[in-house]
């Protein structure tokens, strides 16, 4: 447990740190008033889909995806019904639907990659690491092409969001991967220097976007704190015992709840930002979330191990 809080306190002093930098050059005008807008397009155009076919080649394997198609399977199944629950929970607390959709994405999809992996492999160890990436290999399917469609509160994708380079990328990533097709050295060399790069910059984005408001708001928000409750403590709970009482058991079940477990995505700010919607109150819940899961993951990574 000892170790699972330290990967956890590691983790989010990184972020913390970059979102840091991000408020401060804001705030103190070194960056231009446009940057959120220009950094949110960089990673969305060109830094995600680097970052996706670097996982997806680097990690996945055909004989993989079939010998645990059933981590597809259930992180697909996860997803949506999380969707589910959280449209339903966001409908009741925002009767105008000014907001709905940026509350449904930040109880919906939680911070998979950059706290997500860490903390599992702190839990569970390297050997969990093929599980893990099959399992989150659905949410970034689903993060940006459904999550488009939440945060605009809209009912189908727009025809932009399906030909977006993101969406290209994942499917290049399954051709190169079934293709087998040999990656060079030096290309897969940047690519990891790309992928490191982008938590860095997403975090840099949230931390431009809360200068933008008083910082005091992003504390005294109650729906903040509901929603961070909801994304850190019901959702897990609520995928625990579902799949405990499906049969699940050890890793299999361990990882999906710690993934459920996690902070709100950092996703959601970009998305809200590309679409005009209130990307302050998506990295206000991130921020909340990500400090309150300095609590709740050692306790969640605890309960998994007793699975």
């Amino acid at each position: 447990m000892n170790q699972t809080f330290f990967s956890a306190l590691s983790a989010t002093l990184v972020l913390f740190f970059f979102i840091a930098c991000g408020y401060i050059l804001r705030k103190t005008n070194a960056v231009p008033k446009n940057s959120a807008a220009v950094f949110s397009s960089v990673l969305m155009h060109f830094f995600i889909p680097v970052l996706i076919l670097y996982i997806m080649t680097q990690n996945i394997t055909p004989e993989a995806i079939i010998a645990q198609k059933h981590q597809l399977i259930t992180s697909f199944c996860i997803i949506i019904a999380s969707c589910l629950l959280a449209s339903v929970i966001a409908k009741v607390m925002d009767k105008g639907k000014s907001k709905k959709g940026v509350y449904t994405f930040t109880m919906a999809f939680s911070n998979f990659a950059f706290m997500g992996i860490p903390i599992v492999e702190a839990v569970y160890g390297p050997e969990a690491f093929t599980t893990l990436i099959l399992f989150i290999l659905p949410y970034y399917i689903l993060v940006n092409v459904l999550g488009d469609i939440i945060i605009r509160d809209e009912k189908f994708p727009r025809v932009t969001t399906l030909i977006s380079p993101i969406t290209v990328s994942i499917v290049l990533g399954f051709v190169l991967v079934y293709t087998r097709t040999p990656i060079p050295k030096i290309v897969v060399e940047q690519a990891h220097t790309i992928y490191a790069s982008s938590i860095p910059l997403s975090m840099m984005l949230m931390g431009f976007v809360l200068a933008g408001k008083k910082i005091t708001s992003m504390f005294t928000s109650l729906s903040t704190y509901f929603i961070s409750a909801m994304r850190l403590i019901l959702f897990p709970m609520i995928t625990l015992i579902a799949l405990w009482l499906l049969g699940f058991r050890g890793m299999a079940l361990g990882v999906p709840v710690l993934i459920s477990g996690m902070p709100a995505a950092v996703n959601g700010v970009m998305l809200a930002e590309n679409a005009g919607k209130d990307s302050f109150h998506c990295s206000s819940v991130v921020f909340i979330s990500t400090l309150l899961s300095l609590l709740t993951i050692p306790m969640l990574s605890y309960i998994v191990t007793l699975f």
